[in-house]
């Protein structure tokens, strides 16, 4: 059995027999915790909204892209595609 066969998993096969809004609700939650921990340096992210919130703050204080860590604008890419779209709408 290989875990990567949709044919073949019991799990996806389980889940895609699941009703829309119990399909929705795991997705949910595995966005959740998946998007709490950063997988390449293996931190757990505490609050991403909060940490966020505080980079945009930076930014809209000016605050130079170029002064962000690697990580920051990470986090910006992650929830938004690309650091431009952020400064251009004023998020």
């Amino acid at each position: 059995m290989s875990f990567f066969n949709e044919k073949t998993n019991p799990f996806i096969q389980m889940f895609n027999n699941l009703p829309p809004e119990e399909k929705e609700k795991y997705t949910k939650m595995g966005d959740y915790m998946y998007g709490l921990v950063d997988f390449e340096t293996s931190e757990i992210i505490k609050d991403p909204n909060v940490e966020l919130e505080s980079i945009l703050d930076a930014l809209r204080s000016g605050l130079s892209i170029d002064d962000l860590t690697e990580k920051e604008q990470d986090l910006i890419r992650h929830h938004w595609g690309c650091i431009d779209h952020v400064l251009a709408n004023g998020n």
